[in-house]
């Protein structure tokens, strides 16, 4: 959490946004301001987005998860009677004046916003615009289309299941006709809201783990190392101990892979040297060691796989709570002919981080290679939630070959 909005503007390289999620292999962490009264709507609906993942088993259109974030994030509490039992809340309650939608439109067409899959580069107008069209059509399907709240329900859930989503076919709407429709669902004297109800529970705190200046230095250079990599290296380099444990080292040699593999090599090397018993110095190792292996069987590689194998079995064994080395003994068991192996270390993984994916991409490969029907949902998962392009790349291509293996 940052105390200031430049704070954390400057930290994220971004000015467009007011929190982010950043999913890894270890953990999932959440990044806001503290300041200004939104703060508690965007850690809501951060945390939304968490839920998701968790809960949710499969990968959603863009438009419908953001969209459903922004209205479950925008929740209203009538929490006057502080004691145990149901407290009455609020979604869908309208907090804005819509008359300035107008100039809005120009920036996106709801036919745009339902076939988006990256917002990461946007303009701030036409990523303002896609959040509130997300909203309004999250909005209009739950509250305001025809029929009652259980064929709505129905609706919604099998758009959401079938993949490819078909959207007009689902929902009898056409997407140049939404504008028009949503616009005037708008401007209604009293738009519908939603009424629920959350049991409060007086907070208790068990256990809190105050973090001092160094460990507070580590997990910010490792929280923002995918949105402003050049500024996590200097945190690193600058305020890195005489006698940098290796989880300096593991980090630092994560974010100059960005830049620099040999010298992220020889940095993970230096952290299983330094410390050769700690579980993620040796992970950090063997995904170093074998480069590009991870992504082809060239030449060479059989042999980087003989070395990384028994990093990856040692650091699990050692730590069963390393699930990036669950991940590890699976691509390797996938690598080397035996995806029935794989799926059992992939399966590890995914019970435990859903979120990631590069556990998506390879589950979804083992169970496309025995023939398992589960293979195009964690395919599709690995497509939508991959920040890195060569790894949605990847996913489209297995994708493909799902597809052609069906029309045979």
């Amino acid at each position: 959490m940052f105390e200031k909005q430049l704070d954390f503007v400057r930290m994220l390289d971004s000015d467009h946004f007011a929190g982010f999620t950043v999913p890894s292999l270890q953990n999932y962490r959440l990044l806001l301001s503290a300041e200004g009264h939104q703060a508690n709507n965007v850690a809501f609906h951060e945390y939304a987005h968490y839920l998701f993942r968790i809960k949710a088993d499969q990968s959603w259109p863009l438009w419908y998860e953001e969209g459903l974030a922004t209205y479950l994030g925008d929740v209203l509490f009538n929490t006057k009677k502080r004691q145990a039992g149901p407290v009455p809340a609020q979604l869908g309650v309208v907090q804005e004046d819509f008359s300035g939608w107008q100039r809005m439109n120009a920036a996106i067409s709801y036919k745009d916003v339902l076939t988006t899959r990256n917002i990461e580069d946007w303009s701030f107008n036409k990523l303002s615009a896609f959040y509130r069209k997300s909203w309004a059509l999250v909005h209009y399907l739950r509250l305001g289309i025809e029929g009652d709240q259980k064929d709505r329900d129905v609706r919604i859930h099998a758009y959401l299941t079938h993949m490819p989503a078909d959207f007009a076919g689902t929902f009898g709407l056409q997407p140049q006709d939404l504008n028009g429709r949503l616009r005037r669902y708008l401007n209604r004297r009293q738009i519908p809201d939603e009424d629920t109800e959350f049991n409060y529970v007086p907070v208790t705190v068990l256990d809190s783990n105050c973090l001092n200046e160094t460990q507070r230095d580590l997990e910010l250079a490792i929280s923002i190392a995918v949105r402003n990599p050049d500024l996590a290296e200097k945190i690193l380099l600058d305020r890195m101990p005489e006698n940098p444990t290796s989880d300096w080292l593991v980090a630092l040699s994560e974010v100059q892979l960005t830049h620099d593999e040999d010298l992220a090599f020889q940095t993970a090397q230096q952290a299983t040297t330094q410390n050769p018993d700690d579980p993620a110095a040796r992970i950090q190792y063997a995904t170093q060691l074998l480069g590009w292996c991870v992504w082809t069987n060239g030449e060479g590689c059989a042999d980087l796989w003989r070395q990384a194998t028994p990093l990856y079995r040692s650091a699990l064994r050692q730590d069963p709570d390393r699930f990036d080395a669950a991940l590890g003994l699976g691509f390797s068991y996938l690598h080397t002919g035996q995806p029935g192996d794989a799926i059992n270390y992939l399966k590890v993984a995914y019970q435990k981080i859903p979120w990631a994916a590069q556990v998506n991409f390879f589950l979804g490969e083992a169970y496309r290679i025995v023939g398992d029907t589960r293979a195009r949902q964690h395919l599709a998962n690995a497509e939508q939630w991959a920040r890195i392009p060569a790894w949605q790349a990847r996913a489209e291509l297995a994708l493909a070959k799902l597809d052609v293996s069906a029309d045979l």
